[in-house]
């Protein structure tokens, strides 16, 4: 499963999902969560916030998007989308990573 957290500078992004400077990108298995990569989102680089449809764009490889908020809006379109929003109250990208391992290993 692939999944996708937002950050703003070295940082959770604490704004919405769509204003993440950048998204990191992991790879979840057997209980391991292993880094894959980063994806700049250009918006962000323009000073613009990202609709889903445009983040869809970098991430439709990813199953889960992690972050620190999302609009009630923006989360349902992510769902109807058939990828899976998740909410994790982190500024730590460690902790973030600790607790999507716990959130998600079950699955």
């Amino acid at each position: 499963m692939k999944i996708a957290l937002g950050i703003k500078g070295s940082s959770v992004n604490n704004t919405h999902f769509g204003m993440s400077e950048k998204y990191r990108i992991y790879e979840l298995e057997n209980g391991m969560l292993n880094f894959i990569e980063e994806r700049i989102n250009d918006n962000f680089t323009q000073h613009k916030h990202s609709e889903v449809e445009d983040i869809m764009e970098i991430l439709s490889d990813c199953n889960v998007w992690v972050a620190k908020s999302k609009g009630k809006k923006s989360k349902e379109v992510i769902m109807k989308s058939g990828y899976t929003p998740l909410i994790i109250n982190s500024d730590s990208i460690q902790e973030a990573e600790k607790k999507i391992v716990k959130a998600l290993d079950h699955r």
